[in-house]
C-alpha cells in the first residue's frame, strides 16, 4: 500500500502540475518502499533530481508567466530544496552516512515538504494561475511543455508520459475554452 495517496484537495487547480505532484507522490512512496525493504536509493534520487529541475522550472514559468507576485520568494524556495537535496546526494556518493540512513532523511525530508510546501505555498498561487488560465497567459509554457513531453513520450514511450501529456493538453483545452468565451 502507498504511504502517501493523493487527494483532490492537494489539487493546485492546474492538471500538468497535479500530474507533477503526483509524480513526487510516488517518489516519495519508493523512498519509503526502500526506507523499510531496501532498494535502489541511487536510482530514486537520479529521478527526484531530473524531477526538481523539471518541475521548478515549468512552476517557476507558470507563475512568472502570471504574474503571480510571490514568485521570487517561491523561486528561493525552490533553490533551496535544491541546494538540500545536492548535499544529500553527496552525502551519498562520499558514504556520509548508511544508504538506508540518509534514504530516511530525504523520505523525511520530502514527506514536509509535500505537507508545507505544496500543501501550503503552493496553494497560494492557485487563484493567480486560474485568473491566468482564464486570460490564456499560461498557454505559452504549457505548449512548450506539452512539446517536450510528446518528444520524451516518443522517444521512451510510457504511460506516464501519456498522462503527462493528456494533463497538459487538458490545460491547453481550458486555457483556450477561456479565452474563447471572453
Amino acid at each position: 500500500m502507498a504511504f502517501f495517496e493523493w487527494k483532490d484537495s492537494y489539487s493546485v487547480g492546474v492538471a500538468s502540475l497535479d500530474a507533477q505532484h503526483k509524480e513526487l507522490i510516488k517518489i516519495i512512496n519508493r523512498l519509503n518502499e526502500i526506507e523499510e525493504r531496501g532498494g535502489d536509493l541511487a536510482g530514486v534520487l537520479n529521478r527526484l533530481d531530473w524531477y526538481v529541475r523539471h518541475h521548478f522550472a515549468f512552476e517557476e514559468s507558470l507563475m512568472r508567466g502570471a504574474g503571480y507576485a510571490g514568485l521570487e520568494a517561491h523561486i528561493a524556495e525552490h533553490r533551496e530544496f535544491e541546494r538540500w537535496l545536492r548535499s544529500g546526494r553527496f552525502a551519498m556518493r562520499t558514504g556520509g552516512g548508511e544508504a538506508r540512513d540518509i534514504g530516511k532523511i530525504i523520505n523525511d525530508y520530502l514527506k514536509d515538504w509535500l505537507k508545507n510546501h505544496i500543501l501550503v505555498v503552493d496553494m497560494d498561487y492557485k487563484e493567480v494561475l486560474a485568473v491566468a488560465t482564464s486570460r490564456g497567459a499560461s498557454m505559452a509554457p504549457l505548449i512548450e511543455e506539452l512539446i517536450a513531453t510528446l518528444e520524451e513520450a516518443q522517444a521512451a514511450p510510457s504511460a506516464d508520459a501519456v498522462a503527462k501529456a493528456l494533463a497538459l493538453a487538458r490545460d491547453i483545452e481550458r486555457c483556450a475554452e477561456r479565452v474563447a468565451k471572453g
